[in-house]
């Protein structure tokens, strides 16, 4: 009779814990006792729970109480403030949880949305953060139970801080020309030769002599 009531229980849940339920009741009768039948009334009233509502991120304690029903879970990385994973099966729709703090972390609020999977091997979330703010982002496929073991932490850096203004000068004060570019200096014109110490002979011709005046102070010619 208890086992028809854990059987009517695992009904309740989703395909893969009826069976899990199953599997524990075949072997509970093969000698592992009341035990066993106690640990799988659990684990069918946790399953039923969990089809009925969004798939929260585990605690460990509930990680440690269900081992058997970890399923295959997002592997995350990250790349500025956009999270990448590769699909894990053949789901349809991821659960993503934006969190505020790390798990575990008192005073932790999380933030649920579902996102439909995209074409290809490349799945993709880019969180909106202030400068400076960080989140911590989860991910699990089709709303199962198995979430991303480890979390990615997306963090926007802070904006740089605005250069101050140059400051103003004082009212009713005009501001202080700008000295002029100074031009290049004038190079001076090179100096003139200097006149000759003695006027040249003034030549004359007459037949085959050349005669000119004799210049005062000169006693020869070449």
């Amino acid at each position: 009779m208890f086992e028809i009531r854990l059987l009517e229980l695992a009904g309740m849940t989703r395909p893969a814990y009826r069976q899990k339920a199953a599997n524990q009741i075949r072997r509970s009768t093969n000698g592992r006792g009341l035990r066993a039948l106690t640990i799988t009334l659990c684990l069918a009233c946790w399953g039923a729970l969990a089809s009925t509502a969004i798939a929260a991120e585990p605690s460990p304690l509930e990680a440690s109480l269900v081992p058997e029903l970890n399923e295959p879970a997002p592997v995350l990385s990250v790349s500025s403030e956009t999270v990448r994973w590769t699909p894990i099966g053949e789901e349809t729709y991821y659960e993503v949880a934006i969190s505020n703090a790390p798990r575990g972390a008192a005073g932790r609020s999380t933030e649920y949305l579902s996102l439909t999977r995209q074409p290809g091997e490349a799945q993709t979330y880019t969180v909106a953060l202030e400068p400076g703010q960080s989140a911590y982002v989860g991910v699990s496929a089709d709303n199962t139970p198995s979430w991303s073991v480890q979390e990615a932490i997306v963090t926007r850096p802070s904006a740089p801080a605005p250069e101050p203004p140059a400051p103003e000068p004082p009212a009713g004060e005009p501001p202080a020309p700008e000295s002029p570019t100074p031009e290049p200096p004038i190079s001076e014109p090179p100096a003139e030769s200097p006149a000759p110490a003695h006027q040249a002979p003034v030549l004359s011709v007459k037949g085959s002599t050349v005669s000119w005046s004799a210049i005062p102070g000169v006693s020869s010619y070449t």
